[in-house]
């Protein structure tokens, strides 16, 4: 479990979000089996292994789903399995994963409901997020700018020509006002 630690992705985003959003492209899977170790076998330093993509992109269909459903709710679960042991060591609780699979549902498990998120963005490469506020819809700057556009974009063709039209009457009284100050003006000090 140290070289899992050691390949962890930053603090400031979770393993299994790395294994939900990854492509189910055979060579994304092997870089990420590369990087990680294999999610269902025992990790062992230089051993060898095998796996099923059907099965790796199956247990991430699993993953999505166990994320989508957790997303904004705090879920009562228990797992419990082969792959992980629980101990209590001074006083502390302590998990072991045997396999990264295992590894991968005790940091989903303990990740804040309430912040899993989806990207709201429908064409978004890595739409599976932790929150860092409670208001975040978007996974990324990018997404939230892709969201603005569309907003400004859809206001302009609701609203856009009401909208000029009202400018075009404010900018027409504002000259004629205008207009009328000046030419009063002039008669004044005439």
């Amino acid at each position: 479990m140290k070289s899992l630690l050691k390949n962890s992705p930053s603090s400031a985003r979770l393993l299994v979000e790395e294994f939900v959003n990854s492509s189910q492209d055979a060579d994304e899977i092997v870089r990420f089996t590369q990087t990680y170790g294999p999610l269902d076998n025992e990790a062992r330093e230089g051993g060898e292994f095998h796996f099923s993509l059907r099965r790796w992109k199956n247990l991430q269909s699993i993953f999505r789903q166990l994320w989508e459903g957790r997303a904004g709710r705090p879920v009562s679960r228990t797992f419990s399995g082969s792959s992980y042991d629980i101990s209590i060591h001074n006083r502390r609780l302590v998990s072991l994963a045997k396999t990264l699979e295992g590894y991968l549902l005790m940091e989903l498990a303990k990740a804040e409901a309430t912040r899993l998120r989806k990207c709201v963005r429908p064409d978004c490469s890595n739409p599976y997020f932790v929150a860092r506020h409670l208001k975040q819809q978007y996974c990324s700057r990018e997404c939230a700018e892709w969201a603005q556009v569309q907003w400004k974009k859809k206001w302009w063709e609701e609203k856009g020509t009401t909208w000029l039209k009202s400018q075009k009457r404010q900018n027409v009284r504002k000259t004629s006002t205008a207009k009328r100050v000046r030419t009063s003006g002039r008669s004044l000090a005439e």
